[in-house]
C-alpha cells in the first residue's frame, strides 16, 4: 500500500474549489454566455465587517484540523466560525464554535510601474482572519459560518479528507483573485 497521507492533505482542497471558491453555484450562472463582471456581482463584496474571500486551509492534517480564513474591509473586534456537521443555514447556531486565533492587516500595492516617477499605489487594506479547527472527524462534512462582529457569511461547507490508506481522485488549483469565469465552467 502507497502512502497517501501527503495526497490526504490536498483532498479537503479539492471540495474546497469545488464548494464555493468562486462562492456562487453553477446553477445561477449561464456559463455560455459567462462574462467576468456578471460573476463577480454574484460574489460577496469587501465591505464593512460583512466576511468575505472565504477559504479554507490546510497545512497539517486535513483529515482532523483546517483553518477557516476570510478577508475583512474592517478591523472589527469580533471574529469567530460557528460549525458543526448538521447544516443550520445562515441563520441557526452549530453546535461548535472557535473564536480566530490570528487576525492581521494585509496592504496589496499596485504591481503596474508608475508614471513620471509616481509612486506605487496601494489598493485599499483588507483584514484577514483565520481560525484553526482542531479535532475533526476523518471524512466528514462539516458547515460552517464567518461571523466578524455580528455579520454573518452564508453557510458553507467542507469534507475532512479521509483516513491514510483510502483511494481517492483529486484535483487541485490555486489563486482565487483571477480566471473566476474559467473555474465555473470547469
Amino acid at each position: 500500500m502507497t502512502n497517501t497521507r501527503p495526497i490526504a492533505k490536498f483532498v479537503s482542497f479539492l471540495c474546497i474549489i469545488l464548494c464555493f471558491a468562486p462562492t456562487v453555484s453553477a446553477k445561477e450562472i449561464d456559463l455560455e454566455n459567462l462574462d467576468v463582471s456578471s460573476l463577480i456581482a454574484k460574489m460577496t463584496p469587501l465591505k464593512g465587517t460583512t466576511p468575505a474571500q472565504w477559504r479554507v486551509v490546510w497545512t497539517g492534517d486535513a483529515s482532523r484540523e483546517a483553518t477557516i480564513s476570510w478577508t475583512t474591509a474592517e478591523p472589527g473586534k469580533t471574529h469567530v466560525v460557528h460549525y458543526g456537521t448538521e447544516s443550520r443555514d445562515s441563520k441557526g447556531q452549530h453546535s461548535m464554535r472557535q473564536a480566530c486565533q490570528s487576525n492581521g492587516l494585509h496592504t496589496i500595492i499596485q504591481p503596474t510601474a508608475s508614471k513620471d516617477g509616481e509612486p506605487q499605489t496601494s489598493i485599499a487594506p483588507a483584514y484577514y482572519h483565520h481560525a484553526r479547527i482542531k479535532g475533526l472527524k476523518p471524512n466528514t462534512r462539516y458547515y460552517f459560518v464567518m461571523e466578524s462582529d455580528g455579520q454573518r457569511s452564508r453557510e458553507l461547507y467542507f469534507i475532512t479528507a479521509p483516513v491514510d490508506g483510502t483511494d481517492f481522485t483529486l484535483i487541485h488549483g490555486g489563486d482565487s483573485r483571477s480566471g473566476h469565469a474559467d473555474r465555473s465552467r470547469m
